[in-house]
């Protein structure tokens, strides 16, 4: 029996090792374009609720029983994976009769991905990547270029209320570890808002879910927040917080001018002195990273040369997020259309050790 099942609780290994069940709870269009196959004008999961009309139910409820499945946990669990982060959009969390149309609902999904969790000693961590109003603007949001989440204080306390109710109804359920707030919200969004809502929602939180029992995870995105937001809630006298970051080389203009060898070592070179600082302040999770490098440096390189080149990419991340973080989840499990994001991809192509170990990894490239 695992550790989560025999104790009751979703207590975390010294550093989790998880991935992103993407593109299931919330719709990415990128990576399963055949889902929009039957509205290819829409891109996201509003339009194409609203596109489908009247057949969007029975649409959505095919994709989500069949996108993850139990299979998949089992799979997860083999390999060796302790942990899975679970981007939801804020109409998944709603009771039957209260989903926003043309929104589908689907609590019992919730339900569902933390018992097959509790089922294969997962940790589960509940991401909210879609909330009431839209603190992006972006389609993994739910709906893209809405963006009103900052601007009325009525969706902040609608997300606050939703994060109140889950660690209510999951209070004793053994397969959820961490309860993640608010997903990359814009840069328009006031750090000074972000503080405010992260610790009304910690509160909030607790009322339900004592430190011992679950993570408060919040995001310092994007990443010029950290000196503004990390630290804080600590300092405020919150417990067991953990600030989300998302260190991809991929969307910012440094790592298009760097080179191969420079993007294999710039883990350790570039970000490890800055993790390093930041998790003396409190820890850290990776929520999201993948093996994508900047300006396409790996096209064109031979397929055994490319897969080297991976396998280092790996490795050298691997070793700076168990050496600083608190655990790290890839982004994502599966992508149908680009397989470097697809973690199983990655393992079945030999990029990810044989297996990951279940309290220590190696992180050798050879």
């Amino acid at each position: 029996m695992s550790e989560i099942q025999s104790t009751g609780l979703s207590v975390a290994p010294k550093v989790w090792h998880g991935v992103n069940l993407g593109n299931w709870l919330i719709l990415e269009k990128w990576m399963a374009p055949g889902v929009f196959a039957g509205a290819p004008e829409a891109g996201d999961e509003y339009s194409l609720s609203l596109a489908l009309g009247s057949a969007a139910e029975a649409h959505l409820r095919r994709h989500r029983d069949t996108y993850i499945t139990e299979a998949d946990f089992r799979w997860l669990r083999d390999y060796g994976v302790d942990a899975v982060r679970i981007p939801f959009g804020y109409w998944m969390a709603a009771e039957p009769g209260e989903v926003e149309a043309p929104y589908v609902g689907g609590i019992e999904y919730l339900d569902r991905a933390l018992d097959w969790c509790r089922a294969y000693g997962i940790a589960g961590v509940l991401d909210l990547h879609g909330a009431p109003g839209h603190q992006s603007g972006e389609h993994h949001s739910g709906r893209s270029r809405f963006f009103q989440w900052h601007r009325d204080a009525a969706y902040r306390a609608r997300t606050v209320d939703l994060l109140e109710r889950l660690a209510e109804r999951y209070r004793d359920h053994a397969g959820m570890a961490a309860i993640s707030c608010l997903n990359e919200p814009h840069a328009e969004v006031p750090s000074s808002m972000l503080l405010e809502f992260y610790h009304e929602a910690a509160q909030r939180i607790r009322k339900h879910l004592a430190p011992s029992r679950a993570a408060v995870i919040i995001e310092a995105h994007p990443h010029f927040r950290m000196a503004e937001i990390h630290g804080r809630l600590q300092a405020w006298g919150c417990e067991n917080v953990m600030t989300d970051v998302h260190p991809y080389q991929s969307y910012y203009e440094v790592f298009n001018r760097l080179d191969v060898h420079e993007h294999l070592a710039y883990p350790m070179t570039g970000s490890y002195p800055r993790f390093r600082e930041f998790s003396m302040a409190g820890p850290l999770v990776v929520g999201e990273w993948s093996l994508t490098m900047g300006n396409g440096r790996l096209r064109g390189l031979p397929e055994h040369e490319r897969d080297l080149a991976l396998r280092a990419f790996a490795a050298s991340q691997l070793a700076l997020f168990e050496f600083t973080t608190a655990g790290w989840f890839y982004w994502s499990y599966k992508n149908e259309t680009q397989p470097i994001w697809s973690f199983r991809h990655c393992v079945e192509r030999g990029w990810f050790p044989a297996r990951l170990a279940s309290r220590a990894l190696s992180v050798s490239a050879g």
